[in-house]
């Protein structure tokens, strides 16, 4: 191996496939391709390594409510750290090898988890009455249970229970012990002498049931909903894609992979000939020739655009003779390739702590002007003057002139500071440029006047989860209707002057990302979600009409 190829080699990284198979689980996930995750884990039984933002808080609710079956659903999509992680693949062994001891760890504490919840859906399925069932889920759960085990003598492993036994025999225990209780009560209860206990038969349980020191049902679910949050990490957003950004702009950087190329078109040697039989010994018309021959060489320059795909910098290039008058050239036909935006127009500073969670461009149809209006995750929005490059505000606008900025609040008292500013998610501003509408995390939707600054119409909490697009109505300058999309999986319809719901657009299984009204023959309304469908209502009746699933 020469020098170059050991320094080659030294700066390369090994990655294991099977983080290759994660990000792209974690990408059909992010993007609700729901069935091709399920299809991608049946055949490589390899599953998430964790849950999105919104996932992962809806898991907890579920351990705190009881609800044992989502949550295990939930987890059955998880892969445990190290489990699937080994490859056959020698530099895959050698990176678990360096990264074994804490991952292992992560792993025997998520198992631990995943066993006492198991154990709690058992001890609650007995708290009900349910002891056939408790004892058949016993049995199946049996090696899981087996498993774990504490090193020290009387750890404590949350909710004051102890694990100097495995979990399965003090699970067995504490079954064995409710179910001679109840049993020795309903005996008693048969032959009269305990008569009265015959309606708290159902809620007599055995001394620390749910754990030592007279641990309560909700307590040991809060303990278990802690635990279970630490040991199951978050999905970063968009990892896969911003992996791929990071790397092809280093492969730019370093000249290994060119964005654009510049490619100059031969011509033949010919054309040049002929071209130069008709020329005069006149130094100006000679100048004037070299000048339009030149002219002819930059046309044949090209930039060509990097296909991410097929790893090459190619665009096939078109040539066509144009015989003219006393003169035949070859001609380059023009890409039809858009050029790539390299540099930045402008750059907006915010402060450290606001993250901008919208924007978008409007034209006032007054004056001409073009401005920017940003909605930020402290609740306010502000409209950016154009002659500036927008870095400042409009200070035409005697509302953000006296500082008086639009603004979402937490809830009605402005005051209270219990509950978080909401986020400013989706903008939308009427065809005349009077009216801005903006949704926040909160469900709720605001009306303004653009000029004055003024809140028009204030929906609150309209919806059950975050708005994500809003459009206004197209039925001439005073906008009379509003349509909303959102988390929550419908997209709703409200009027402006009645100040109340119109009509409801149901049907998505999952986020609703997108809607707009569509004008033809008929009003339509058109939606897209994470469920991968789009759907066409009748913007009249709200029925569907056609269902789009590419």
């Amino acid at each position: 191996m020469t020098d170059k190829q050991e320094k080659s080699s030294s700066k390369e990284i090994t990655i294991p496939s099977s983080q290759v198979v994660n990000l792209i689980q974690h990408h059909l996930i992010e993007s609700g391709l729901t069935e091709s995750s399920k299809a991608l884990q049946t055949e490589t039984n390899i599953g998430s390594l964790g849950l999105l933002k919104h996932a992962h808080t809806q898991l907890i609710k579920n351990v705190k409510r009881g609800e044992w079956g989502l949550v295990l659903e939930t987890l059955s999509n998880l892969t445990l750290l190290g489990k699937n992680s080994c490859s056959s693949e020698n530099d895959d062994s050698r990176m678990i090898e360096r990264e074994g001891s804490a991952k292992n760890s992560r792993s025997n504490s998520l198992k631990e988890v995943l066993a006492r919840i198991h154990e709690m859906a058992i001890l609650e399925l007995g708290d009900v009455g349910e002891m056939d069932l408790a004892f058949a889920t016993l049995r199946i759960c049996r090696p899981l249970l087996l498993e774990c085990r504490s090193s020290d003598g009387n750890q404590d492993v949350g909710g004051g229970l102890t694990m100097n036994k495995s979990l399965l025999s003090n699970l067995e225990s504490q079954l064995h012990a409710l179910s001679a209780l109840r049993t020795s009560v309903h005996n008693a209860a048969s032959l009269g002498a305990a008569g009265d206990n015959d309606d708290d038969n159902g809620t007599l349980l055995p001394p620390d049931y749910y754990g030592l020191n007279g641990t309560t049902k909700e307590k040991r679910r809060q303990d278990l909903a802690k635990q279970l949050g630490e040991v199951i990490p978050i999905i970063p957003q968009s990892r896969l894609v911003s992996l791929i950004q990071q790397s092809i702009k280093w492969q730019v950087h370093t000249g290994e992979m060119p964005m654009i190329k510049e490619k100059w078109s031969q011509e033949d040697e010919d054309d040049d000939d002929d071209q130069d039989d008709d020329e005069d010994d006149n130094d100006k018309k000679s100048k004037d020739k070299k000048r339009k021959k030149k002219s002819k060489k930059d046309r044949g320059r090209r930039k060509k655009r990097f296909d991410l795909v097929f790893g090459q910098v190619d665009v096939e290039e078109k040539k066509h003779d144009k015989k003219s008058k006393g003169s035949s050239s070859s001609q380059v036909i023009k890409s039809a390739f858009e050029k790539i935006p390299l540099d930045p127009y402008s750059t907006v500073k915010f402060s450290k702590k606001t993250v901008v969670t919208s924007a978008i461009f409007y034209t006032d149809v007054n004056n001409k002007r073009t401005s920017l209006i940003t909605g930020s995750s402290d609740g306010f929005i502000e409209v950016w003057d154009e002659d500036s490059k927008y870095t400042d505000l409009r200070m035409d606008l005697d509302y953000q002139k006296k500082d008086e900025l639009m603004c979402h609040y937490a809830d009605d008292d402005t005051k209270s500071n219990t509950s978080a500013t909401p986020s400013i998610l989706a903008m939308t501003v009427n065809s005349d440029g009077t009216m801005l509408a903006s949704g926040d995390s909160n469900g709720s939707i605001n009306i303004w006047n653009l000029q004055k600054g003024t809140c028009l119409r204030a929906f609150d909490k309209v919806h059950g989860g975050a708005i994500t697009c809003l459009d206004f109505s197209r039925d001439g300058e005073e906008s009379s209707r509003i349509l909303s999309s959102s988390q929550d999986g419908t997209c709703r319809e409200f009027g402006l002057r009645t100040r109340r719901m119109l009509k409801e657009f149901q049907g998505h299984t999952s986020f609703v990302n997108s809607c707009h009204y569509v004008v033809s023959d008929k009003l339509m309304v058109v939606t897209s979600s994470a469920d991968g469908t789009v759907k066409v209502w009748d913007g009249r009746s709200a029925e569907l009409l056609r269902l789009l699933d590419p």
